[in-house]
């Protein structure tokens, strides 16, 4: 009988949704939001490696700012950190997230060194070092390994 449902395939639907389930149960199952978040920053460090091999030094690490930016303010969203200023900065981000514990003292200092290039290269201050960006590019990657939203 055409379009009627045949038992393997009642089997697989009903397979699916045990696993979609058990996904969701498990908390192992992104939301939308968190997959494009992912998706986007994937590619941000892309460009910022992109930019390195190119020698785009300063470009690559106002991209990497960028990058550490949001994972910042995506960690104190997933941990529902209240942060007061209406213009929050990635300061206040390191402050909330070392307040809660989220992140000890000398991963703070390490969002202070990442920061504080990528501040130079936005800025174009003369602290801006290009030496600094295949380091910063490292640590990035490292702290997003570690501390995933």
């Amino acid at each position: 009988m055409p379009g009627a449902l045949e038992y393997n395939d009642l089997r697989i639907m009903l397979g699916t949704a045990s696993e979609i389930n058990e996904a969701l149960t498990k908390g192992r199952l992104s939301t939308i939001e968190e997959l494009v978040s992912a998706s986007v920053l994937g590619d941000l460090i892309e460009q910022a490696e992109m930019l390195i091999e190119q020698e785009y030094f300063m470009a690559a690490a106002v991209v990497l700012r960028a990058v550490l930016e949001e994972r910042l303010r995506k960690l104190c969203e997933a941990r529902a950190l209240s942060i007061e200023a209406k213009r929050p900065t990635m300061e206040h981000f390191r402050q909330a997230l070392a307040n809660a514990s989220v992140v000890d003292k000398i991963v703070a200092k390490k969002i202070d060194w990442m920061a504080s290039i990528g501040n130079a290269a936005a800025h174009n201050l003369p602290s801006f070092k290009s030496s600094d960006v295949p380091d910063l590019y490292k640590s990035i990657l490292d702290f997003l390994d570690k501390f995933p939203s």
